[in-house]
């Protein structure tokens, strides 16, 4: 009997980041369209598989994996996706969807390259959320890779875009990040949002994030504090009544504000932003270059999103053959 199944690698179970949530919520939107003739089985990448999952990995057509920051070059030092040196024994199938290197980084090491190699299946396109990312794992010796960006940006279309406000709103809802610390930054950047609007709402992305804001020692009366979880963050957004803008040094926040159409501003503290940046023209701004952000607050701000259609077209279609 032929076998109907399929395992995704989720990257928001077990995690403690909710940017891990509006990824997989696109990656399963679009995935599920792409794909309409398999089950579905979740396991985890924050988790080593369980003898369950080695036994679903095994038995599935192939796996997906949910694109977020898992790749490296050194496998021996660090390990965003968890995974022991015999996992090519159950797990040499796995296909990526939107996935991104985890940092600027050296080259893959030799011990990485053949890792990589046995991991991902050799016979599927993969696709990757940026052009480094693309050109990181060409360099391992894995030329059946494409440059899609990550599925959360999938629909962010020309007609879509064009529904995004381009003057300032009244009212703002911001994110700072816990491991990307920057006080005199992150604590400029607040001064300017109380500056410029009228409204603000600090949304707490990641676990520390709220106590990273009140590390900072400052005056949080004007400040509304929104729940750290998504339901919360889309209530916001969908409000028409507050009308919100987005700044903010989280990444995947920021998309989602896009994708529920509303005016955003990135700010840039790692490699993810500043390539999406360079590549589909996503609106960053640098963390230090305070007087930028100030003006892309205040002056009109056409949202522009160069997407790399053929790609994910490619990309998408030959799950259907």
């Amino acid at each position: 009997m032929k076998n109907n199944k399929i395992v995704m690698f989720d990257t928001s179970i077990l995690s403690e980041n909710i940017g891990d949530f509006i990824i997989m919520d696109s990656v399963n939107k679009e995935m599920s369209s792409a794909i309409t003739d398999k089950q579905m089985v979740t396991i985890a990448t924050h988790d080593y598989p369980t003898k369950r999952g080695r036994r679903q990995l095994k038995e599935a057509s192939y796996s997906l994996v949910g694109g977020t920051n898992l790749l490296n070059s050194h496998l021996t030092k660090r390990k965003p996706w968890k995974l022991r040196w015999g996992s090519s024994l159950f797990l040499d199938k796995a296909i990526l969807v939107g996935v991104g290197w985890v940092d600027y980084e050296t080259k893959p090491d030799r011990i990485s390259s053949i890792a990589w190699k046995k991991i991902l299946h050799s016979d599927y396109i993969h696709s990757v959320r940026d052009e480094y990312s693309e050109a990181m794992l060409k360099s391992a010796g894995i030329n059946n890779v494409i440059n899609t960006a990550c599925a959360t940006m999938w629909g962010l279309t020309e007609s879509h875009c064009s529904d995004i406000p381009k003057s300032k709103s009244k009212s703002v809802i911001f994110t700072l990040t816990d491991y990307r610390i920057d006080i005199e930054a992150d604590k400029k950047l607040i001064s300017i949002l109380l500056k410029n609007y009228e409204n603000i709402y600090f949304w707490p992305q990641g676990a520390r994030d709220l106590q990273y804001i009140k590390d900072l020692n400052i005056d949080l009366s004007q400040i509304k504090i929104v729940p750290p979880s998504l339901n919360e963050f889309d209530r916001v957004l969908n409000s028409d009544e507050l009308q919100v803008d987005y700044v903010g040094t989280r990444l995947h926040a920021g998309i989602r504000a896009l994708q529920k159409k509303r005016r955003t501003i990135i700010i840039g503290v790692d490699n993810r932003a500043n390539e999406k940046s360079k590549s589909f023209n996503l609106k960053v701004c640098d963390r230090h270059n305070s007087e930028d952000i100030e003006e892309s607050i205040r002056t009109q701000l056409k949202t522009h999103i160069i997407l790399p259609v053929e790609n994910i077209a490619i990309f998408k279609d030959q799950f259907k053959s």
